[in-house]
């Protein structure tokens, strides 16, 4: 049981770190166009880093976004079909659809670690941007949803055991 309140607790805090790192991105990435707009037409000199330094802090906004909108349980669902189902039909549709979602971030931090350590060395663009700045969120974001749903899953087979255990 002490297991579970340990992954609540980081599930919470990633919540909040996440969402604080998101927030502080997007405002950086409405920061620098703003710069590049007043540099590029009121002083009529481009600024040459604005574009890849804003692209890289969206990448982070949307990553650390994702992670804390999934954490917070504020994603989108389509429920037309998940609605029509009878309550232990959804219990054991939550269960499989984060067994799916364990497999696939598995597989894609696995996939994004291979990436970068293969890319490690090159780098992008005017800024001499290292490619693992571009790449690492993918497996950042992987690994900071992992132990949210990893907590998901666990309380929904907790949750279709209680079912069960009530019908008996």
């Amino acid at each position: 049981m002490n297991q579970f309140l340990i992954i609540n607790r980081l599930q919470k805090k990633i919540l909040t770190i996440t969402t604080y790192i998101s927030i502080i991105m997007l405002s950086l990435v409405v920061f620098i166009v703003g710069l590049e707009v007043i540099f590029r037409y009121i002083f009529s000199s481009p600024l040459y880093w604005s574009n890849e330094l804003s692209l890289v802090a969206h990448i982070y906004a949307i990553c650390f976004g994702y992670v804390a909108i999934y954490s917070s349980k504020r994603d989108i669902y389509m429920t037309f079909i998940y609605d029509k189902l009878s309550k232990s039909s959804k219990k054991i549709n939550d269960i499989f659809a984060e067994l799916i979602s364990l497999v696939f971030l598995s597989f894609l931090l696995f996939i994004s670690l291979k990436l970068l350590w293969l890319q490690w060395d090159y780098i992008v663009g005017g800024m001499g941007i290292p490619y693992y700045i571009y790449y690492g969120p993918i497996a950042l974001t992987a690994a900071l949803l992992l132990p949210c749903v990893l907590n998901d899953l666990i309380n929904a087979i907790r949750s279709f055991s209680e079912t069960n255990d009530q019908r008996e």
